[in-house]
């Protein structure tokens, strides 16, 4: 009965053993992962923060040429000048 129990208890342990080694081996992989995301996460913020400052740019350049756009629409261009008369002719011919 001795060689049972030590048999169960073995196959047990290794059971044990094999399931704590994947955990083990699985956290080890996620720390480097999580290691190396967290290294690439400050130059992608620079970037996404660089593309929104374009985009805000774009979008106020836009805004100030729609505005634009509209107000010389609605107003148009100032009167131009009255003409100024010019001399009358004189009507002696030079002989």
């Amino acid at each position: 009965m001795d060689t049972a129990v030590t048999g169960v208890l073995v196959i047990g342990g290794m059971v044990l053993a094999f399931l704590f080694g994947r955990g083990y081996q699985a956290a080890y992989h996620a720390w480097a992962e999580y290691k190396t995301t967290k290294a690439k996460v400050p130059p992608l913020l620079r970037v996404f923060w660089a593309a929104v400052r374009a985009a805000v740019v774009v979008g106020m350049m836009a805004l100030l040429y729609l505005t634009g756009s509209v107000y010389l629409t609605t107003h148009g261009p100032a009167d131009p000048p009255a003409p100024v008369p010019a001399a009358p002719a004189s009507t002696s011919l030079p002989r």
